[in-house]
């Protein structure tokens, strides 16, 4: 071999080596804050459910969501009911947002409860009226996820 070819294949070698251990580190990252990330969901979820509805919501455990929409939803078993609180990315005249759903089983529709905004600048335009179309797209799409018949 050339010491060209020796070169290129040890400057290569070593780059390829630091893209791997980076990557690594990000995915073990990635992985470690996941648990953090649906804790704190959850617990927004849990105190907007139990602000809009007047009544102390307690969620269990996490329900994974059998569908491709799993990078923006996220799903718990409401305690001691047969409902689900699932948290969707919705789209909105603002732009997207975390919308909050209710699902009981084997419910023809969901029911929306809320969005998980805080701020008061975009929380006016994320209504009922507003948003009908893709709130109502969201009802009725949802049961799907549970039956896990996508569509």
């Amino acid at each position: 071999m050339h010491s060209d070819s020796k070169f290129f294949l040890k400057t290569s070698g070593i780059l390829l080596g630091i893209f791997i251990v980076m990557s690594a580190i990000l995915i073990g990252l990635i992985y470690a804050s996941r648990s953090s990330w649906q804790d704190g969901l959850k617990e927004n979820t849990q105190r907007k459910l139990t602000e809009v509805l007047g009544r102390e919501i307690s969620l269990g455990e996490y329900v994974p969501v059998k569908s491709s929409i799993t990078l923006s939803s996220a799903c718990w078993k409401i305690s001691n009911s047969s409902q689900y609180a699932l948290v969707l990315r919705i789209q909105n005249i603002t732009g997207s947002a975390p919308a909050v759903f209710i699902y009981k089983e084997d419910a023809p529709h969901a029911d929306f409860v809320s969005c998980l905004l805080d701020n008061g600048k975009a929380e006016p335009f994320f209504d009922r009226k507003s948003s009908a179309y893709t709130i109502n797209y969201w009802e009725n799409k949802i049961p799907d996820f549970f039956a896990g018949e996508e569509k």
